[in-house]
């Protein structure tokens, strides 16, 4: 909330990057996990083929072994894992206002860590899809 407030936005406006861009920014979340066959390879081939479309886009993921690591640091410290959520959604926040799309995959997230996400990324900025296989 107090990044919120102290947020010095471009003078670009976002419909103009969209312009310019040809394309909206969004982060288009994937939560569930796909098999590991499908996962994280086929997120990052969707990265390669719009780029070779020629737009700004990125793949930003946070794997469940880290997310589950800090957990585990953090709670035997005795604090929150509201920090690491928070960083990474700062970074997605910046690169959203930049203008790019971004793939984003984080496994294990809770309610919880959602809601710090939300603080920092527009709800309105994130589609939520499933990249991979169905089975």
């Amino acid at each position: 909330m107090l990044r919120n407030y102290k947020w010095e936005p471009s003078i670009i406006q976002p419909e103009r990057r969209a312009e310019t861009y040809s394309q909206k920014a969004v982060a288009a979340a994937d939560h569930r996990c796909a098999p590991r066959a499908t996962g994280r390879a086929s997120r990052k081939d969707l990265e390669a083929r719009l780029f070779e479309d020629g737009r700004v886009v990125y793949f930003l993921g946070i794997g469940k072994r880290a997310l589950r690591r800090r957990r585990r640091h953090r709670a035997q410290a005795g604090e929150p894992i509201a920090s690491t959520c928070a960083a990474w959604a700062e970074v997605a926040n910046l690169m959203l206002d930049a203008g790019a799309i971004l793939i984003v995959t984080a496994a294990e997230l809770t309610q919880e860590d959602l809601e710090v996400i939300k603080t920092a990324v527009d709800p309105d900025r994130i589609e939520t899809v499933w990249v991979g296989d169905t089975a």
